[in-house]
């Protein structure tokens, strides 16, 4: 074992999930204190990262923030301090995307535009190995954004997945990610659409399960005067979104028109004075 090159051992240990089991048993092993297993264990364990990602869809924008649970404490790091660790030894454990209304308390949030989210989705992305992800986004808020957000989360792998609310880009979302070995469960904790369930057990059907692992699938059945009462609900939200879009750009309207009309009386009562001047000296 102690003429295995450092590098494929560091490749080793950057490729696992979680790095404090593996290196516990490195260290166990009866190996020289030279030895490039032990050596790149010690390393591994020392500046090994493990985070948790939070992302907020709030009305005012994205935040986000990555957070360290550690026996001594809680810590919160921005982009710019995760960047200043190498990728090999960075570990994201848990992504969780709200829509503003999950606030954590105690946990420190940083601002960032659609395009910055991007960039730190991407940096982060060969971080996540097998890393749960949980959807908290109800269907009728900032749906474009909830597209924007996850596309490029959707490469990644992920061990567990929880939808609390449905959401169209959250679904999609998932069924993207039922082909993928890893994936062995998925918690469906609002009341479940027929259509939705239906599509759910036929890709099970069509699909070994012995591939995709112990899939367990928790939805709740809901009569058809209450899915379509929840429609309705939708809609009516869905309208009101655009009543007030509607009402605001025709106040915008409103007062360039009230501009438009007070300058022209000013140039018609321009025209009466100097009319009333003119003729005066006639």
């Amino acid at each position: 074992m102690d003429g295995v090159p450092y590098l494929f051992c560091d490749a080793v240990f950057a490729s696992l999930k979680s790095l404090h089991p593996a290196c516990e048993e490195v260290t166990k092993l009866d190996l020289k204190n030279n030895s490039c297993w032990l050596t790149t264990a010690l390393n591994h364990r020392d500046k090994g990262l493990t985070l948790d990602l939070a992302v907020d869809l709030t009305p005012k924008g994205i935040c986000y923030h990555f957070t360290q649970y550690r026996t001594d404490g809680v810590t919160d790091y921005s982009f710019d301090e995760v960047q200043k660790t190498n990728r090999k030894y960075l570990r994201i454990d848990s992504v969780k995307i709200t829509d503003g209304n999950a606030n954590i308390l105690g946990l420190k949030s940083f601002p960032v535009n659609e395009r910055s989210m991007k960039k730190i989705s991407n940096y982060i992305r060969p971080a996540f190995s097998r890393c749960s992800v949980v959807l908290s986004l109800p269907n009728y808020t900032y749906n474009e954004l909830h597209w924007k957000t996850l596309a490029p989360l959707e490469e990644c792998v992920y061990e567990d997945i929880e939808i609390t609310d449905y959401c169209d880009a959250a679904i999609t979302f998932l069924m993207k990610q039922l082909h993928k070995e890893s994936l062995s469960r998925v918690n469906i904790k609002f009341p479940c659409p027929d259509e939705l369930r239906s599509s759910l057990e036929e890709f099970y059907a069509e699909h070994d399960r012995s591939v995709l692992g112990a899939i367990n699938i928790y939805y709740h059945r809901e009569s058809p005067s209450s899915l379509a009462i929840k429609r309705r609900l939708n809609d009516i939200t869905q309208r009101l979104e655009d009543l007030k879009e509607d009402l605001q750009k025709n106040l915008v309207d409103r007062e360039k028109t009230k501009v438009f009309i007070t300058g022209l009386l000013l140039l018609l009562l321009c025209f009466v004075v100097f009319a009333l001047e003119y003729f005066q000296y006639l």
